[in-house]
């Protein structure tokens, strides 16, 4: 019974993880919209005919955000982006070491020497 409770606490906890990470998104792709709604305020003549194109091409990306959603590949992305990283930071590390310990053995040998 305490096994099962710790399974199933551990799955609630993952599951409010990704709720607030889609929170998160969420307010960060409403602020974009909002910042790109702020500087397209002004509107010329020419601009009058790119508006019905600009109508239609925003009711696809809505429904194009609504579909990547519903996907569950926008948790996928963002897990991958944290994974590679720290895959990115891993690497400059060992590489770091790699350059530091050559440091060190070519003045080692430089005094041995």
């Amino acid at each position: 019974m305490l096994l099962k409770k710790r399974y199933l606490q551990s799955r609630i906890s993952g599951i409010n993880d990704e709720i607030s990470s889609v929170n998160r998104e969420i307010r960060q792709l409403e602020k974009v919209l909002r910042k790109e709604q702020r500087f397209s305020g002004s509107v010329t003549r020419d601009e009058v005919d790119k508006k019905t194109g600009r109508a239609a091409r925003e009711s696809d990306d809505t429904r194009r955000l609504a579909s990547y959603l519903s996907t569950g590949s926008f948790h996928k992305i963002s897990r991958d982006k944290f994974r590679s990283d720290l895959v990115r930071r891993q690497r400059l590390m060992i590489a770091g070491g790699i350059i530091i310990l050559v440091a060190v053995g070519l003045i080692l040998w430089h005094y041995l020497r």
